[in-house]
């Protein structure tokens, strides 16, 4: 999925929605899947399945480069070049 592949749970981390579902729209279009959702779907869609369990919350943070808060998910990040794999992590 989406969240398996291409993002982490962080408890210090923050990601906008905007840039999230610009990622996930990028991800769903290059696996074709079809069906993608809305911005404000995919945000809700994610809060139902991981807020209780993994942590997360919605919440609106001000960005260095963003005059107004925006809203976004506490507690999860994108993966970056750095992190394990996903599939790396099972042959640790």
């Amino acid at each position: 999925s989406f969240i398996h592949y291409e993002c982490m749970f962080d408890p210090d981390a923050f990601v906008d929605t905007a840039t999230l579902h610009m990622h996930y729209q990028s991800y769903c279009l290059l696996n074709g899947h079809k069906g993608v959702l809305a911005k404000i779907s995919m945000a809700r869609a994610i809060m139902q399945r991981f807020e209780k369990s993994m942590g997360i919350s919605s919440h609106l943070q001000r960005l260095p480069t963003v005059k107004n808060p925006v809203r976004g998910v506490k507690g999860l990040r994108l993966r970056n070049s750095d992190d394990i794999e996903p599939e790396d992590l099972y042959s640790l």
